[in-house]
């Protein structure tokens, strides 16, 4: 996997980049070099570059695909993610991607940990956990009427009021009283 030419990706990356903004003008943007030929050295970098990546192995393709090639990273990279993947690519020692690994598995614990005391205290101050055993209270307390049952409590009602009704079910397993009109 160590490949000190591995990282030479990068600076040529970075070279293409500035040659592509800038190749067009009649001295070099970064040593005011007159003998200058912008399109000749894009050229000759993309090509040094591809040659590069086309001899690495396929395990450190991935690692610059994937990791020292991220935007991302470029961006922001508070645990140094991209220089040590790119030291361990040029021959360094696997014992500092060893700690980062560490270190992560240790965050990504914690917030877990942080998110797990935050969803059980969510809802300290309020009424829900409350409100909560009520209801399973009302739901494991309510009465369960066979069609006979309910068929009397229709006929008594129907009989008080003077109208016919009906007594339903609705989805949410609750009584409905509705008024036959005919």
């Amino acid at each position: 996997m160590a490949n000190a030419e591995a990282v030479q990706i990068e600076r040529h990356d970075d070279a293409i980049n500035i040659l592509k903004k800038y190749c067009f003008m009649d001295t070099c943007v970064v040593c005011d070099n007159p003998d200058y030929h912008g399109t000749y050295l894009l050229a000759k970098k993309q090509e040094q570059r591809q040659r590069i990546y086309d001899n690495l192995d396929q395990n450190t393709k991935q690692l610059l695909d994937r990791v020292v090639q991220d935007t991302h990273l470029s961006i922001s990279d508070p645990f140094s993610i991209k220089r040590i993947v790119s030291d361990f690519i040029g021959g360094g020692t696997a014992s500092e991607l060893c700690d980062l690994k560490k270190q992560l598995d240790d965050y990504v614990h914690s917030i877990g940990d942080m998110m797990i005391n935050d969803l059980l205290h969510c809802f300290d101050g309020t009424s829900l956990l409350n409100d909560f055993d009520e209801y399973t209270i009302l739901v494991s307390t309510a009465p369960k009427l066979d069609s006979e049952e309910l068929l009397f409590i229709e006929d008594i009602i129907s009989e008080n009021i003077g109208k016919d009704i009906t007594i339903e079910r609705d989805d949410e397993k609750n009584y409905r009283i509705l008024t036959n009109f005919f």
